[in-house]
């Protein structure tokens, strides 16, 4: 556990590491540090429903096809990132 000095971080739980206990073979740990694939992974699934709701309520035309083309920089940023960190 880290220290967080005289004003500790708001979040106190930390999820990396094991899961002890009775339903420890239940349980899946997913680290959400500053360079994990936890944090991609929601990401990526964000922008995925963002994509999907661009396609189901948007006319087909320059502004859904702008939209997408936004969602998919973005989405390669945050994979570009991730491959950055390793």
């Amino acid at each position: 556990m880290r220290y967080g000095g005289s004003n500790p971080p708001l979040c106190t739980i930390y999820l990396s590491g094991s899961v002890v206990g009775k339903d420890a073979g239940l349980v899946r740990v997913v680290d959400f540090g500053p360079a994990s694939s936890g944090r991609m992974w929601i990401a990526l699934a964000a922008m995925g429903l963002l994509a999907l709701g661009a396609w189901r309520t948007m006319e087909p035309g320059k502004f859904q096809s702008l939209t997408w083309v936004l969602l998919g920089f973005f989405a390669f940023r945050v994979v570009l990132g991730r491959l950055r960190s390793r």
